[in-house]
């Protein structure tokens, strides 16, 4: 979020806030650069699809093979 600030005599009025830029992913992490120009961010890749289970009924039978 950003807000205008305008300098008046010995005063600042602010503006109203607004986005400064859409975040369209939850696990989005970013900070402000050091020089204050620009902002940096890490996106993590989607994840990946969830592996088979399989699901072994009556394995102890099986161990005395």
């Amino acid at each position: 979020m950003a807000v205008d600030v305008r300098v008046r005599g010995d005063t600042l009025e602010f503006g109203s806030p607004h986005k400064l830029f859409p975040l369209v992913q939850r696990d989005f992490t970013y900070d402000a650069a050091d020089n204050g120009q620009r902002f940096l961010g890490v996106a993590r890749p989607d994840p990946e699809p969830n592996p088979e289970l399989m699901v072994v009924q009556n394995w102890r039978a099986g161990l005395k093979q």
